[in-house]
């Protein structure tokens, strides 16, 4: 099994445990309710690109975020968060990834 995939689903359970209240069900249809860990990587030499995310998974999925600028809100490239994403269809400049409204974010530090 591969180390980098068990340390994030590892983590992605940690946080899923620490964001959600003991007093309210887990709604798996809520992406903020089972956030995914994802990286914030900077891809700005590229035509149209800006940051992007990351997923942290076997795969490795780009996500370029929809009207969020990640670099204005504060993040920086490297930067590890979990994040609650509704992807959309629409065109995209940078074409690095698929699309996706950022419905909730929060840095781990």
């Amino acid at each position: 099994m591969n180390v980098k995939f068990l340390f994030g689903f590892l983590l992605a359970a940690v946080l899923t445990s620490s964001l959600v209240s003991c007093d309210e069900p887990i709604d798996p249809e809520n992406p903020c309710d089972i956030p995914q860990l994802a990286k914030v990587k900077d891809m700005t030499g590229l035509d149209g690109c800006g940051f992007v995310l990351v997923i942290v998974s076997a795969k490795s999925t780009v996500i370029e975020p929809v009207d969020f600028d990640l670099k204005v809100k504060g993040f920086k490239d490297g930067d590890l968060v979990a994040v609650g994403l509704k992807p959309v269809q629409t065109a995209s400049i940078c074409m690095a990834g698929q699309t996706a409204e950022i419905l909730c974010i929060e840095k781990i530090e």
